[in-house]
């Protein structure tokens, strides 16, 4: 099995587990994200993630399904504030939302050493760690 096999079952695991619908994705080349370690990214305005193809080419199976569940968990999270805006029923408490939502409109990309750590110390970044995490650990626990 590939990686771009391992991206798509990694997508439909953590969108079932969410229970949202599998997200857009794309691949583009490492040139397209500010520096090439970048993985992956959600774009919410396209609402779209995408994967750095040279990247996927020698990435190691578990850091694809990893980066895979904390990309969905940004589509999760981006949906959550957008039904709550929207006036709809969410799964996550209103703080949580409006934080997320400071967040996604005031991004810290990790494009510098200074960003870096902007970058680590945002809760949307924290929780989509968190969640990739214990998904992966819940997988490979049988």
């Amino acid at each position: 099995m590939n990686n771009c096999q391992i991206i798509y079952i990694g997508l439909n695991i953590a969108a079932k587990d969410l229970n949202i619908n599998v997200p857009n994705y794309d691949f583009v080349s490492g040139c397209f994200f500010s520096t090439p370690h970048i993985t992956a990214m959600y774009l919410p305005s396209e609402d779209t993630i995408l994967f750095n193809e040279d990247w996927i080419k020698s990435a190691d199976t578990n850091e694809v399904l990893a980066t895979s569940f904390h990309e969905v968990r940004h589509v999760y999270q981006k949906k959550q504030i957008d039904l709550y805006f929207s006036n709809r029923k969410v799964s996550e408490c209103a703080e949580t939302i409006f934080r997320w939502k400071k967040e996604f409109d005031y991004y810290h990309q990790p494009n510098s050493s200074e960003n870096e750590k902007k970058y680590v110390y945002q809760e949307i970044e924290k929780d989509s760690i968190f969640y990739a995490s214990k998904l992966i650990t819940n997988i490979f626990k049988y």
